[in-house]
């Protein structure tokens, strides 16, 4: 909207009736949703305080909220705070005032709506105005904090976030206001290959003693560069009621790691071999989490296998009752299992809570794999006609089936969708045919 029509439209404001106004209003606030204005703020919240009491409080909220997003989405505020006296519009800009000739003040509530679309940065900025969004950006930007420690190779870098850390931390630990706004404390440290994940742990208990142990609530644990899972099967143990969710990424035997805790983990990812040997031979990764996995409601797992590991899902078609989500990346093209995939339909099929289903394995194109490998054909896609809740769906389009097949298996429900062995060509004939009544 250029100024002649912003002009144009505050005439038609002033000459229109309340109701009238009010749909004027909201539509100049569309307007300037996906363009930037500035001056324009000011003659537009006086309107905004003209129709304080005249309309509902449903009506009120919802032209609030507009207003709110319309100035996050300006940066007015964050500009402000960035110039020299720190001043705040709503008091040093004479403009915005109310039909009383007062400040026009919006409610903290429509403050806090603001703060949701400020970056970081910009409550940072913030945290500087004399103004009661201080405390809104204040109460915000503590939620999350990201403490960094030994991953910075400049001395003066290093030094500053040593600084900052000990700040942080001694305040959490001094002033428990401060303390009761943090969320999320997330600390990054380089790890020597030569220290134990549990000797860290050991050692944060001796720095800093008067904070709980950092595993004795742990209800979520993502280690993606884990060299010896033995590392870390001590530190887990304390931890068998309470982790929920476990992301690993290892190439070494995790069995004995993850099996203690397997009956009360709710999601699982696991970036590893699918196959381990143990004391009595090969042992299969389905095995352990068919068997033990009684509470997954997510399973994703990327990785290779040398077994059949198709017996295990057909051997246990009922496990994972809760399961909401599976996801399968087969890695290399040597996995010889003819009876895989039709196992994994058979398992997964008639589960109305399945929102999620991945089944990815190497382009055979560019990698010289066979889909028959594992069983994979026309028929695999049949068992999503059985789901009605999926909403998810990344898999494989087996070489020969038709086009008008694969639009008639895809579930209508489906909101996402990804598809691996399909021309880019046959993209067009996918949707017209998905579009047909």
């Amino acid at each position: 909207m250029d100024n002649t029509s912003f002009a144009k439209a505050l005439d038609k404001l002033r000459k229109a009736d309340i109701e009238r106004q009010l749909a004027i209003f909201c539509q100049i606030i569309k307007k300037f949703d996906t363009s930037a204005v500035k001056e324009e703020i000011p003659p537009l919240a006086r309107w905004l305080a003209s129709f304080e009491g005249l309309l509902s409080s449903n009506e009120t909220v919802a032209l609030h909220v507009s207003f709110a997003k319309l100035l996050a989405k300006t940066n007015l505020y964050a500009a402000e705070c960035k110039s020299t006296n720190h001043s705040c519009p709503s008091r040093s800009n004479p403009l915005l005032r109310d039909q009383y000739g007062g400040p026009f003040r919006l409610p903290i509530e429509i403050w806090e709506e603001i703060s949701r679309y400020l970056s970081r940065s910009d409550l940072k900025s913030l945290l500087l105005v004399p103004h009661p969004i201080r405390e809104v950006a204040s109460e915000m930007f503590w939620q999350d904090i990201s403490l960094r420690l030994g991953v910075y190779a400049k001395p003066d870098f290093e030094i500053w976030h040593i600084e900052r850390s000990f700040g942080i931390m001694t305040r959490i630990l001094m002033d428990p206001p401060f303390a009761c706004r943090v969320r999320t404390l997330k600390i990054d440290i380089e790890v020597d290959g030569g220290y134990r994940f549990d000797r860290r742990t050991n050692e944060s208990r001796a720095y800093l003693p008067q904070i709980p142990g950092p595993l004795e609530r742990l209800r979520e644990l993502a280690l993606t560069t884990i060299v010896d899972c033995s590392e870390v099967y001590h530190p887990l143990k304390e931890v068998t009621t309470t982790l929920r969710r476990l992301r690993l990424s290892t190439s070494t035997n995790i069995i004995d790691t993850i099996k203690p805790i397997l009956s009360n983990l709710t999601h699982l990812e696991l970036a590893t071999p699918l196959t381990f040997i143990s004391q009595n031979g090969f042992t299969s990764i389905f095995k352990i989490i068919l068997a033990s996995g009684i509470n997954l409601e997510s399973l994703r797992l990327k990785g290779h296998s040398i077994l059949a590991d198709s017996i295990h899902f057909r051997n246990r078609l009922n496990a994972l009752p809760f399961l909401r989500e599976f996801a399968l990346h087969l890695t290399t093209h040597d996995h010889h299992d003819r009876n895989l995939v039709p196992a994994i339909s058979k398992f997964l099929q008639n589960r109305p809570s399945l929102d999620s289903f991945e089944l990815v394995a190497p382009d055979c194109l560019r990698t010289g794999f066979d889909e028959a490998w594992i069983g994979l054909n026309h028929k695999s896609w049949d068992f999503l006609s059985s789901l009605p809740g999926l909403v998810r769906l990344y898999m494989i389009v087996p070489h020969g089936l038709a086009i008008h097949k694969i639009a008639a298996l895809i579930p209508p429900t489906v909101r996402s969708l990804k598809l691996s062995g399909i021309s880019s060509r046959w993209l067009d004939d996918l949707f017209a045919i998905s579009v047909r009544p």
